[in-house]
This record gives C-alpha cells, structure tokens and sequence, in this order.
C-alpha cells in the first residue's frame, strides 16, 4: 500500500507550507501593530515525534518565520508543549525569543528549571514551569503561589524569565 508518496511529494508540500506560514507571518506584520508573532506548535510535540524528526520538519518552518519576524523588528514567541529540552537549543538557534510552557512531568521533560535557564537563558526567553494539572487546575492559591515563586528563584535573575 502506497504511503505518503515519494520524499520529494513530502519536501514539496513542506516548501510550501513554509511560503505560506512566512506569508501569514509578512502579512500579520505589514497589517497590524503586532511586535510579536506566536506560533502555537502543539500539533509537533515531542512526546508524538522524535528529535530528529521535529528538525527535520519542523525546525524550519519556526526558523523561516523567525527571520520574517526580526527582519520586520519583531519577536518570535513559541508555545511548545510537551517535552522540550531536546530542541531548545535548535529553537534559539533558529532565532526564537521567547519559549513556554517548560511542562513538567508527566506532559513535559522539565524537572529543573534553573538548569534549562543556566543553559539556554542567555539565548532564549523563558516562561512557564507551573504545573498546569496539579497546580494551576487542582492546587490552592498557597499552592500557585508557592510554585510561582519556585520558579521566579530558578529563572529570573539575570532576566529572560
């Protein structure tokens, strides 16, 4: 049974998704105010595809919209959910300012903020890391409080938190 087709059917229509994406992205900046641009990449997970398929697809599509973005003087925000520390260093490679939500187990890989800062705080701008199920849904306000305070001491001095 025939799959997809052959991988330059799959490199064509991956062209022209990133026309199109840098496109939206030219027009968003042309038409409006907008000084940052978010791209919502929670269809391209790391807990559904690999690493290497994620750099493969899906890296060039953010890094392509990034250089739209800061050749416009804007920024690139990336809302990445699920496992993320594989790919943040490609992510601030590729011209992203900003990254969040640094899910913590079991939806992300993030158990130690103060190192994701101390390794990529001087390249990206980091958000997030309160858990969003235990915390945020079922935790009290003590609880949000506390943790939002966990994460304020591990990330944000020096800045970029």
């Amino acid at each position: 049974m025939a799959g997809f087709g052959s991988g330059a059917q799959a490199a064509s229509v991956h062209e022209r998704y990133v026309a199109w994406m840098t496109g939206m992205a030219e027009t968003i900046l042309e038409r409006t105010a907008a000084r940052v641009l978010f791209v919502e990449n929670g269809y391209a997970s790391l807990g559904i595809e690999s690493p290497a398929l994620y750099r493969r697809w899906d890296l060039p599509v953010i890094a392509a919209v990034a250089r739209v973005a800061h050749a416009r003087g804007a920024l690139l925000h990336v809302h990445q959910h699920g496992p993320s520390r594989a790919v943040l260093g490609d992510l601030a490679d590729a011209g992203v300012d900003l990254v969040d939500p640094l899910e913590r187990p079991p939806g992300g890989d993030v158990t130690d903020l103060a190192a994701v800062k101390r390794e990529h705080g001087g390249r990206l701008a980091l958000r997030g890391n309160v858990h969003a199920h235990e915390v945020l849904l079922r935790g009290t306000t003590d609880d949000v409080e506390r943790q939002v305070r966990e994460c304020l001491e591990a990330a944000a001095p020096g800045g970029g938190y």
